[in-house]
């Protein structure tokens, strides 16, 4: 602003407030925000250094997405499930669909086209993906808490989802995997399916907010089988609204809200969705085969058979107990007609083997339950749970503000907390696509104490306000800082062994197969290196895993050679810095405590030399004639 003498002067603040339109502001809020998350996504990987310092990537999964794209970038087929780098000799079937693949494919092609080698856009873009869903994740979850808390509370669900532990965990960078896909999808699937809750707008507007959290749905199914999760406790809670209807209808002169075409919208577009990701994911001879862990015919029919059912409960005239009734007859039916057709879908991808499960699934961290067994575990513990407790303490609170049009949106949210809480205590990587529904609820905490405190005075507003924020995304982090720090140890040096196979290359042949005492960091060697490893941290092989325990557990060597002669291993690799407890028995000598060098090697296993500082980690044997 300048005066008529020429001198510029500041605007009053008040007047630029005025000049940025709602919208601006928003734009500037959501353009702050990702700055935000990118700076944080950063500093962490900096700290962790991983992936920026030593090229690697964070879990197992990551190194497989990224091998994964790289055969389809090679020529792989298209429906062509199998990498020959793990299980070997025969090759590992991976259930993962090509959603996630294309993703990162096609951006590294335009990196390529402007002068970046393919293998490192892929790998490059691979490591920022679930960053990069984070993020947007955050932003989707303020946009579906705005139908339960005014502006600006509801954008405060996006910094606590930031802060969240299992996002911010799944999210770090470094990871190429779909976690932070699911996140984004659970958050938009909510958002779509509260707006379809809402009272007193047109039944064509609700329905069509039920269809696009179905069609969000069947994008979460495709993705993988692990999202029916989120799924059904919002199904579950539509027939609840259903059943509900004509009470709620009572004293007034109103019919009873049609909850039955918000459901019958959702799962027709779920079961449009899904009827294009088969095609897409299945070769035609494989159409009517069922999948449990991947995309496939059930989940297709499943989908139709919640349409029919919510079809057939429009037809049903009656009060409240006539629809329980009702609902019971057409549940039942239902249900006993998907069982019929396909009896393993209840237990979908948790459909194995029960040895499979016992010396393979129950040894993997994320598929344990929540609750802390010792004091160790509530480091892990308190972050996980911290909102989701100040989520349940708000909402009581919460439906105050919840009455009238929104109550079925709040209710919605309710259920699906509650629900999604349960499966997080059950199994802690359900924790992703739990996140969601706390970030909704805690945003209230904000959005109360901005209205609670309007009007007062700034000094007083903005540390209340900055005091409720930090208690909110820090207080469940720093929480798991009262307790004393888990003992650090040396950890297996992947990076260093690859580089001395890449180096010295022993074993006949361009390609030769390793059979490793831990199957988690095989994943890591297939990647750095040409050698093809008999068993990874997959479920899909489970005889490769099989064989692994039983050569490393085997009291004499003759079954070990047996095996070691089938899978065709030249070598044999043996990590130090780690005890396997289902592989070591201190009162017993095997052949995994052979190769730590306690008892006599056989004849037919030569000790490689490794340089000294590889060989205080590793010991490395080399099948003689292989």
């Amino acid at each position: 602003m300048t005066e008529a003498d020429g001198t510029i002067v500041a605007e009053p603040l008040a007047t630029v407030e005025n000049k940025l339109s709602p919208r601006a502001v928003g734009w500037l809020l959501v353009a702050l925000f990702s700055a935000l998350g990118i700076l944080e996504h950063y500093l962490f990987a900096e700290a962790n250094g991983a992936v920026l310092k030593e090229g690697g990537l964070i879990d197992p999964d990551s190194y497989m997405r990224v091998l994964k794209i790289m055969d389809l970038y090679h020529g792989a087929g298209w429906y062509d499930t199998v990498t020959p780098k793990l299980g070997a000799p025969e090759g590992l079937s991976l259930h993962w669909t090509r959603p996630i693949d294309v993703m990162i494919l096609i951006p590294a092609l335009i990196a390529h086209l402007l002068g970046a080698d393919v293998g490192r856009a892929v790998y490059w873009i691979g490591a920022g993906f679930s960053s990069l869903c984070h993020i947007l994740a955050c932003l989707a979850v303020a946009w579906a808490a705005r139908p339960l808390w005014p502006t600006p509370g509801h954008r405060f669900a996006a910094v606590i989802l930031l802060t969240n532990a299992a996002a911010f965990g799944y999210g770090t960078f470094g990871r190429a995997d779909h976690h932070t896909l699911l996140l984004l999808l659970t958050a938009l699937m909510l958002g779509a399916m509260l707006r379809a809750s809402i009272g007193g707008i047109p039944i064509e507007t609700q329905r069509r907010w039920a269809g696009l959290g179905g069609a969000f749905a069947g994008c979460g199914v495709w993705i993988s089988p692990e999202f029916m999760v989120p799924i059904v406790p919002v199904i579950a809670t539509i027939g609840l609204f259903w059943i509900d209807a004509p009470l709620d209808a009572k004293g007034t002169e109103e019919k009873p809200r049609d909850w039955a075409s918000l459901g019958a919208a959702f799962s027709l577009a779920m079961a449009a969705v899904v009827a294009i990701a088969v095609p897409i994911e299945q070769p035609p001879a494989h159409w009517l085969q069922p999948e449990y862990d991947k995309v496939s015919l059930p989940y297709l029919v499943l989908a139709l058979i919640w349409a029919a059912v919510f079809f057939a409960a429009q037809r049903i005239r009656g009060g409240f107990w006539t629809r329980i009734a009702g609902g019971m007859v057409l549940g039942a039916a239902g249900g006993a007609l998907l069982l019929a057709i396909f009896p393993n879908l209840l237990f979908g991808p948790l459909s194995v083997d029960a040895r499979l499960k016992r010396d393979f699934l129950d040894t993997i961290q994320e598929m344990q339950p929540l609750w802390p067994t010792s004091i160790a575990g509530f480091q892990a513990f308190l972050p996980m749970v911290g909102q989701s407790i100040a989520g349940a303490i708000l909402l009581p609170f919460a439906f105050r503000r919840w009455r009238g049009e929104r109550r079925w949106a709040g209710l919605l949210i309710a259920m699906t907390f509650g629900f999604l809480w349960i499966g997080a205590m059950m199994h802690a990587r359900l924790g992703v696509e739990f996140a969601p529904t706390p970030a909704i609820i805690c945003a209230g905490f904000f959005a109360l104490a901005e209205t609670r405190l309007r009007g007062k005075s700034r000094l007083l507003r903005t540390p209340a306000l900055v005091a409720i924020g930090i208690a909110l995304t820090c207080a469940p982090l720093l929480s798991s800082l009262a307790f004393p720090a888990k003992p650090s140890g040396e950890n297996c040096h992947v990076h260093q062994l690859a580089d001395w196979l890449n180096a010295a290359h022993p074993g006949i042949g361009a390609a030769p197969i390793v059979m490793t005492d831990d199957i988690s960091y095989s994943a890591e060697l297939a990647f750095r290196t040409d050698y093809r490893f008999v068993a990874g941290p997959y479920h899909r092989n489970p005889q490769a895993i099989f064989d692994t325990i039983d050569a490393m557990t085997d009291g004499g060597t003759d079954n070990a050679k047996a095996i070691l002669d089938r899978r065709q291993v030249s070598l044999v690799i043996r990590c130090g810095d780690v005890i396997i407890p289902r592989l070591y028995d201190p009162n017993v000598i095997n052949f995994y405590t052979k190769l730590g060098g306690r008892g006599d090697l056989p004849g037919w296993l030569t000790p490689l030399q490794l340089p000294p500082a590889l060989a205080k980690h590793f010991k490395v044997y080399e099948v003689n004639g292989r």
